[in-house]
């Protein structure tokens, strides 16, 4: 029997400290006074060395809230810190490398840039999909053009028969996150609404009264 954890209908909550002064370790703490879908350790231009420290601490933050703790495309830092998962995206490790080196009790999610990625996410058997980016967004500088709430719709079809949970993403806020749930998505994650104004505890909370309500 599988020991992956069920996953909560809550906001889905990845860290960036590029555009706050507050660390990672500290958004953890924050954002785990809240229900979540899950921590995601996303963290651009350090070293191996550094995210794996940083990893560590985070890892013990959401053991502690019983939050799954994701790390954002490296493989090496999942396994290394013994991560709940690893998300990856169209151009990282391939899904059955990281499947066979993680095993089957860890969750993977797999970014869909398009319905033929979502596709091809079911067949492979992974956790749950991102669809991104729903809107423009400016956090991730490569994510491409906007892809819509028919694009959102489309994954959560192909994903419901699966049962596996759609999170949609890129340009979410708490004022657009309703049309993109009302899409059939199953939760949503918005980097830059959730951390910029510093108020991370509240923020979350907020997000999960929207997700819940729908």
């Amino acid at each position: 029997m599988s020991k992956k954890p069920m996953f909560k209908h809550a906001f889905y909550f990845i860290s960036d400290s590029t555009i706050t002064d507050i660390c990672a370790i500290e958004q953890a703490k924050e954002a785990c006074k809240n229900e979540l879908f899950a921590f995601q350790y996303r963290e651009k231009g350090k070293c191996i060395d550094e995210m794996i420290a940083g990893a560590k601490g985070i890892a013990a933050v959401c053991r502690k809230s019983k939050v799954p703790f994701i790390v954002n495309d490296s493989l090496e830092v999942a396994l290394a810190v013994d991560a709940g998962g690893l998300h990856i995206g169209q151009t990282d490790v391939e899904y059955a490398i990281a499947r066979k080196h993680l095993g089957n009790d860890k969750i993977i999610g797999v970014t869909a840039n398009s319905v033929k990625d979502a596709e091809k996410a079911v067949a492979l058997g992974a956790d749950y999909i991102a669809a991104a980016p729903i809107f423009k967004t400016a956090t991730k500088k490569d994510a491409g053009d906007a892809k819509g709430i028919a694009f959102a719709r489309g994954v959560a079809e192909i994903a419901k028969g699966a049962g596996m949970p759609v999170v949609g993403i890129g340009g979410i806020t708490l004022e657009n996150a309703y049309s993109v749930l009302g899409a059939g998505v199953f939760t949503v994650c918005a980097i830059s609404a959730s951390l910029r104004d510093g108020r991370i505890k509240e923020t979350v909370s907020r997000f999960n009264e929207i997700i819940k309500s729908k």
